[in-house]
């Protein structure tokens, strides 16, 4: 039986596998990461990492094992993942020539995300975006 996650962990993946049709884009990946630190993934290209991370930003659902971000289980509470979660894709934004400024009304608007201009503008400028 294995041993219960700590309760700083803000992601736990256990044995996750994605298939897509006849291809399994992720086959039986184990990670935890804590909050408060920095984790990275790393593999050569096809090795699973952007599927990973779709399913942890509750995008894709899982095929197989299980999936927490934050004590929600991506297979069953993707909108509170979805929620808990900001994810940017390695594609060019949402919109083309849109400000890093414009990025985030649209997403805070489809997220129905209220008092955010001051932590995005504080944001922004940290980053110096």
């Amino acid at each position: 039986m294995p041993e219960p996650e700590p309760e700083s962990s803000a992601v736990v993946v256990r044995d996750l596998h994605v298939r897509f049709g006849d291809v399994e884009a992720v086959s039986g990946i184990d990670l935890t990461a804590e909050a408060g630190q920095a984790t990275a993934l790393l593999g050569r290209n096809g090795a699973g990492k952007s599927t990973t991370m779709k399913v942890l930003a509750g995008v894709v659902p899982p095929t197989a094992g299980t999936v927490t971000v934050n004590g929600h289980d991506a297979a069953t509470e993707s909108l509170a993942v979805r929620r808990s979660v900001g994810y940017c894709p390695d594609v060019g934004g949402l919109v083309p020539r849109a400000t890093p400024w414009e990025h985030l009304q649209l997403t805070a608007s489809l997220r129905r995300m209220g008092d955010w201009e001051t932590s995005g503008r504080d944001l922004l400028e940290r980053f110096e975006l």
